[in-house]
């Protein structure tokens, strides 16, 4: 029985690309409108490390679970739900992560010169590894 979710899954590789890269804009620009607020040493600070984390992030970390998941959903049906973009476990994961992040921003415990490179390097992290999901069309990538 077809659903109404249910869609190709090539679409589901431009939907995790699409979620992966605009998590990654949003958290950006959460950083933006603290880092403009810095001193020009502060903001230059938050901006090497966080960029520099968050390359280091893709490359160790968030780049082989995209492919990871790219290569799942390449063995999925032709037909399935657009929520199999991620497994169901990634869904905890996606929530925890969620509230972790809206705790240290909302908590006061952490100032935004301590947030502020986290988020950068988080954001630009998952910005840079969604970009693998539009390079692989449905393909399994042995690695």
């Amino acid at each position: 029985m077809i659903s109404k979710l249910d869609v190709d899954r090539k679409y589901l590789l431009l939907v995790s690309g699409l979620m992966w890269s605009s998590i990654g804009v949003l958290l950006n620009s959460i950083a933006y409108h603290w880092v403009i607020q810095f001193t020009t040493n502060e903001m230059l600070v938050s901006l090497i490390l966080g960029i520099s984390m968050g390359f280091i992030i893709a490359k160790f970390g968030f780049s082989h679970i995209a492919l990871k998941n790219i290569n799942r959903i390449s063995c999925l049906p032709s037909k399935v739900s657009l929520l199999s973009f991620q497994e169901p476990k990634s869904y905890i994961l996606i929530g925890f992560m969620m509230s972790l992040g809206l705790f240290l921003r909302k908590s006061g415990y952490f100032p935004e010169t301590i947030l502020a490179p986290v988020y950068i390097g988080i954001g630009t992290a998952l910005f840079v590894s969604g970009l693998s999901y539009y390079k692989n069309k449905n393909q399994p990538l042995i690695q």
